[in-house]
């Protein structure tokens, strides 16, 4: 430890293996955000290969002593080589001396640990390796003899190497080496910019203390000058009193003063009374540190407590009505211009913009065929030639033109199943993702090959582009999601699993079980950190994108027996919607709002429950967040015959 701070004090710093750990974290996350998936799998395997071991001293010298003890001569060598080019060949030229005895030590130890365990051909391999470089070394040449000596034999010369002594004596001596050059290797920024946070966050706190000190002096002085004023107006004297550890006078004398009026906060520094971190005013707050660091009160108080302060009032503005039948499925095109809302065998669209709710539709179209998915092209504003996707129970893709209701295309191939069970496309409009699978009721007597399949779908050329693996091939993608450039997307199937493709590779990235049973919706969180997942065993979990398996946020929805399955097939049992500005989260059924919080002094983001009066928690079984709006959703109920439009306003 004191050899640590002579480090600190004379330049060099040591990073901590957590702080190498979070750096990795947060270098996969930059990664996985801008789509660079094949340099996160090579960072990925260079990383299992570090040798550098997180530039930790004892882990290096550890793994020295490791290979010498396993007579791993090829590997040793390998390590120090690479360490001599590192960091070795950088240090002072005064340094060279010193990393040539110890390269030596560390040589001579090799040798006397395969003479000691009775190994000598690992000590003949060792100098028929290392021939070239030490057979013109006088130092090395009586050396040479050891391999061929017996055990009772030792040469006065190499008594001291076989000491015991001598070898807890160097590995001492690598370990403090090695100590000292890590302790000056400069760090990063990414590190140093860690560290600075985290001083940051601590000095914050070192403010909000000895604020509240300060307040708790500046309170008792007022206590005690009030009972001053009392004494001395029931007894007709001045009385004098102090507080502990405090004098009121300021004269040396050591006479108090009783003209001067009660202290209170208005007495204290403008900048200290303005900061009071129990207060809403705090978004007001005026000192200097938060104000030097770009954090307010307000978002101190609400990062500190934890909860979600926002409250919404809901009430339905409009309802889209048309259709005869139950609806089962209704969505938003990437704009929020149009509304299509599915039947078992039709599908009205409807004018959805902020300025045109008619609630009437504009063009009808029949599918002749069960609906099971619906899919617009894009989730980008500018996506041009809109068009939607529906997927069918007979295996078939339609694309229809939602101005007239045509359909224009039908598409039906080998690599389509029997029933298409989702449709998503990427962000550009330009390509999908179609899953479709063998009713486990009909694969008895179904066509051969898997029960289910992956497609990514060209939609410019109509046709298959890349069929994607899915391990086991009886698993059946129930839900999709692209990330914002559409170079990956994440999968939930029914076994339970989630899994991360890559686009360009062709092959999953990650995969990992997220739910016990059935998974029925998966959603990028906004900044594309993590994903949110539904799964028919009510679990709602936040999962971290570049760690798999590593759960942030979860909670289970209450039970309400009122809600049951429906009887139509095509039917997920939950859904879920994400507020464009990635906010809040809306889950159904039971339908309920949760407010996203972000993360605050480097702990990790919260899921809060949001009161919603006016909200049914019941009978609503899907529900789709209107793209342009932030307070706005529409829902689909259970048995209902048109679409509800819902707008949320705060009670704030």
């Amino acid at each position: 430890e004191t050899r640590k701070q002579t480090m600190a004090k004379k330049g060099g710093s040591m990073a901590t293996a957590a702080e190498f750990q979070h750096a990795d974290e947060l270098l996969r996350e930059y990664l996985v955000f801008r789509g660079f998936l094949g340099t996160l799998k090579m960072f990925d395997k260079e990383r299992a290969n570090d040798k550098a071991k997180q530039y930790q001293a004892e882990r290096i010298a550890e793994q020295i002593i490791s290979y010498i003890t396993s007579f791993e001569i090829a590997n040793l060598m390998e390590l120090w080589r690479y360490l001599d080019a590192r960091f070795f060949s950088r240090l002072d030229t005064r340094f060279n001396k010193t990393t040539k005895r110890l390269e030596q030590s560390i040589k001579r130890y090799y040798v006397i640990h395969c003479v000691q365990t009775g190994n000598h051909n690992k000590c003949r391999d060792f100098f028929e390796y290392l021939s070239d470089e030490l057979c013109g070394d006088d130092e090395w040449r009586p050396w040479f003899v050891l391999p061929f000596l017996r055990n009772t034999e030792t040469p006065p010369e190499f008594e001291p190497y076989f000491n015991k002594n001598w070898q807890e004596l160097l590995s001492v001596s690598i370990h403090n080496f090695l100590s000292t050059v890590m302790a000056y290797v400069p760090l990063p920024q990414i590190i140093g910019f860690d560290r600075i946070q985290r001083e940051n966050v601590t000095l914050r706190n070192t403010v909000d203390a000895q604020y509240r000190e300060l307040l708790g002096i500046h309170s008792t002085i007022g206590s005690l000058k009030r009972k001053n004023a009392e004494l001395a107006a029931s007894s007709g004297k001045p009385q004098v009193l102090r507080a502990p550890g405090n004098s009121l006078s300021g004269s040396s004398g050591g006479a108090t003063s009783t003209s001067s009026p009660t202290l209170g906060i208005a007495d204290l520094d403008p900048e200290i009374a303005a900061y009071d971190p129990t207060r809403a005013s705090m978004s007001k707050l005026r000192n200097p540190l938060n104000r030097q660091m770009g954090i307010s009160g307000a978002t101190v108080k609400k990062a500190a407590t934890g909860q979600s302060s926002s409250g919404f009032q809901c009430k339905c503005t409009k309802e889209f009505r048309g259709l005869r039948d139950n609806v089962v499925l209704a969505k938003f095109s990437g704009d929020g211009d149009l509304l299509a809302a599915a039947s078992k065998d039709k599908i009205k669209i409807f004018r959805a913009a902020l300025s045109e709710l008619t609630g009437s539709p504009i063009t009808t179209c029949d599918t002749q065929s069960d609906v099971t998915c619906l899919a617009w092209n894009g989730t980008q504003v500018n996506t041009p030639n809109k068009l939607f996707l529906t997927g069918h129970s007979n295996g078939t893709v339609k694309w229809w033109n939602p101005e007239t209701g045509s359909c224009f295309l039908e598409t039906k191939t080998e690599h389509i199943k029997k029933r298409v069970e989702q449709i998503s496309f990427a962000p550009n409009g330009l390509k999908c993702i179609i899953s479709s699978c063998v009713p486990r009721s009909s694969s008895s007597h179904g066509p051969t090959g898997p029960p289910s399949s992956l497609v990514l779908w060209n939609v410019k050329l109509s046709r298959a582009e890349t069929l994607f693996e899915i391990q086991p091939p009886s698993a059946v993608v129930r839900a999709i999601d692209f990330n914002h450039n559409g170079s990956c997307f994440v999968t939930g199937a029914d076994d339970g699993h989630l899994r991360l493709y890559d686009v360009a590779s062709k092959q999953p990235v990650m995969v990992f079980r997220a739910h016990e049973k059935s998974m029925d919706c998966v959603r990028y969180k906004g900044d594309e950190t993590s994903v949110f997942t539904v799964g028919s065993d009510n679990m709602v979990v936040e999962w971290s994108i570049h760690m798999a398996g590593k759960v942030l946020n979860s909670f289970h929805l209450p039970a309400i027996e009122e809600v049951k399955k429906s009887k139509s097939s095509v039917l997920q049992p939950h859904s879920m919607g994400l507020s464009p500005d990635g906010k809040h989260l809306l889950v159904s059924p039971p339908c309920g709002l949760y407010e996203l919080i972000p993360p605050a002094d480097g702990n990790s983001s919260k899921m809060e429950s949001v009161s919603v009066s006016g909200l049914p928690t019941v009978g609503i079984q899907q529900v789709d967040w209107h793209p342009a709006s932030n307070m706005m959703f529409a829902s689909v109920g259970q048995h209902d015959s048109y679409v509800k439009f819902w707008e949320l306003s705060s009670t704030q």
